[in-house]
């Protein structure tokens, strides 16, 4: 099998569609359908059941998914590398990163990529936690950045920044002038959360669990942004990683207040890929760009939970 069979069943896999993959790829569906076919009894094994709307993997094919990403994402490393050589720097690298840093940090490492190594494309896939962690396990992307991810056996933090959980809030807001916070300080309090099964989600419902604390979710929401606009618009208490609120809290617009228990202050933004993948020159040049960045003083005077 070659190159283009595993990319054609790579974006038949993801677009779960042969109609879909056939104008992604702009190869015919006729020509794509006899590509999976052909793979398929080369494996002697379906790996796509076909459904009355789309398809799904089969148990073979979420295996043999796998090993497709892996292979494309060493001949990357493999093109990567001969290009360095040549000093013709070209190739891809791929990120999945929070709605967060979009804003301030990926744009300033990827401007400085670009001008070390102007022939490499970039793709930046947005996702919460737990959707960047699926994205590295799966071979999606070369590498995650995420703030207290759930790294298993098949992950590996590169880089680990500590960053601190905050309740921030209208400064006209009853529990602005507190100087930490607690969980039961919260209760009754219109709060604005993550969902319960993101990372900061999970760290909150489970330290409520364990003090017997129900706190009220008014909102509860994935976009860090929707959080925080509702604490500055109405009389909600936004938790989040003080990182995200650092350009409102600066601007005095909202107040951040630290959260009293120890579990909040032991979390922090990691960058993680899959165990065992070499990382190509320009994704591993990238990982090292926002790693530099994280630790600068600039940064941790703007962002850091640590100027609270």
């Amino acid at each position: 099998m070659n190159g283009n069979t595993l990319r054609y069943f790579v974006v038949v896999a993801d677009e779960r569609s042969m109609r879909a993959a056939a104008k992604t790829l702009n190869i015919s569906q006729s020509a794509l359908s006899r590509q999976i076919i052909g793979l398929e009894q080369e494996l002697d094994s379906p790996l796509f059941e076909r459904l009355p709307r789309g398809i799904a993997l089969t148990s073979a094919g979420e295996i043999f998914l796998r090993y497709a990403r892996q292979s494309l994402a060493q001949a990357d490393v493999v093109k990567s590398d001969i290009g360095a050589l040549q000093g013709l720097h070209r190739g891809a690298v791929r990120v999945a990163a929070p709605e967060l840093f979009m804003h301030f940090l990926l744009p300033e490492c990827l401007k400085e990529l670009r001008r070390t190594y102007p022939g490499v494309d970039a793709e930046v896939r947005l996702h919460a936690t737990n959707g960047i962690v699926d994205d590295v396990r799966e071979g999606r992307v070369d590498f995650g950045i995420a703030y207290n991810p759930d790294l298993d056996s098949e992950l590996q933090s590169t880089y680990s920044i500590r960053e601190k959980i905050v309740g921030v809030m209208r400064p006209d807001h009853p529990l602005a002038n507190r100087t930490t916070l607690a969980l039961s300080d919260l209760i009754g309090v219109p709060l604005a959360l993550p969902l319960p099964d993101s990372a900061t989600g999970v760290m909150i419902q489970k330290e409520a669990r364990r003090r017997g604390i129900k706190l009220r979710a008014a909102l509860q929401s994935s976009s860090v942004h929707m959080r925080l606009t509702m604490a500055l618009q109405s009389d909600l208490l936004a938790i989040v990683a003080y990182v995200s609120a650092s350009d409102l809290i600066a601007a005095r617009e909202l107040v951040a207040i630290p959260m009293r228990e120890k579990q909040f202050d032991q979390g922090g933004i990691a960058l993680f890929s899959l165990r065992g993948r070499r990382l190509s020159i320009a994704a591993n040049t990238l990982q090292k760009m926002v790693h530099r960045r994280l630790q600068s003083v600039e940064y941790r005077s703007r962002f850091s939970g640590d100027a609270v």
